[in-house]
């Protein structure tokens, strides 16, 4: 887990060839000015006693520390030991302004939000009255906050990043195989066999990363996907040009682009969008987002 004890108030930004040291500002109010470790390793007693009281429970090979989020703020995380250690982590890049900011903390609490957070709605099927100005002015906002990217006009939300992108994968296989019927409706040997997983009713299509595979799956393609920056694949950032000229195949080849924004996306990189930097020709046709949205689900153009 990557935490720090770096001091977090401290920038450094160039001038006339040397550096400047410069105090950034916090936006959550009573954020500590440095860390603070008590324990002389990390994870500490308490935390490590917890790990095995756990163990009887459950795998726990992926649990770095136990943390106390009541004392999280800011952009520090508190442990139950009392360790207070700069969070470069952010809970695998979901934390959009800092532990316990004021502003999402008074939406947690207000008493209007209650009945939504304890029903649980399935607001794919049961959405409230509100729902359509609540999307609006939200994930469709392009007013006071441009949050949808530019040339995509619809919203599908979802719960997370995992159901995000494989239902937009969906979205792809189903426009392929609409295109492959031009436009009729199922016939009655798809509606048969897709009940017991057996093409053609649920056929061999594939949504592949990269054009040289297309010749070698033997299956027809859906779509490309491609997350504009690689994050858990080791951080690895494609160029200007070989996003251009990899949107450029798909539009030739008729299949969709999907850009997986989950950990990219809200304004991570400098824009809303991390794929805003490479100047494409157009939107892509499908942007996946989670994590620091604070919720799931993906942007489509009306083709999808």
């Amino acid at each position: 887990m990557a935490f720090s004890i770096a001091r977090p108030s401290v920038r450094f930004v160039a001038k006339h060839g040397g550096y400047q040291c410069v105090r950034s500002v916090t936006t959550v109010p009573g954020e500590p000015s440095g860390p603070k470790v008590v324990t002389s390793d990390v994870p500490g007693p308490k935390s490590n006693a917890l790990l095995k009281e756990l163990g009887k429970i459950q795998q726990t090979g992926g649990v770095a520390m136990f943390m106390d989020y009541k004392k999280s703020i800011g952009n520090y995380a508190a442990d139950v030991d009392g360790n207070l250690l700069l969070d470069c982590f952010t809970q695998i890049a979901s934390i959009p302004l800092g532990y316990s900011h004021p502003a999402l903390m008074k939406v947690a609490k207000a008493e209007e939000n209650a009945a939504i957070f304890v029903n649980r709605p399935a607001l794919g099927m049961y959405p409230t009255a509100d729902w359509p100005q609540v999307l609006q002015r939200t994930l469709m906002s392009v007013s006071e906050a441009f949050v949808a990217p530019k040339g995509l006009e619809e919203v599908i939300t979802m719960a997370c990043g995992s159901c995000s992108n494989e239902n937009a994968y969906k979205c792809l296989m189903f426009t392929l195989a609409d295109k492959k019927r031009g436009g009729a409706d199922f016939p009655q040997i798809d509606l048969d066999t897709c009940m017991i997983n057996l093409p053609p009713g649920s056929p061999n299509y594939s949504i592949l990363s990269f054009k040289e595979q297309r010749e070698n799956t033997g299956k027809d393609v859906a779509g490309v996907v491609i997350e504009p920056i690689q994050c858990e694949g080791g951080d690895h950032h494609p160029s200007t040009n070989f996003m251009q000229k990899l949107q450029a195949i798909t539009k030739k080849a008729d299949v969709g682009l999907l850009v997986d924004e989950v950990q990219t996306g809200c304004g991570s990189t400098g824009k809303m969008w991390c794929h805003e930097h490479y100047q494409l020709d157009g939107p892509p046709d499908i942007v996946t987002f989670s994590k620091k949205m604070l919720t799931g689900g993906f942007y489509l153009s009306k083709k999808y």
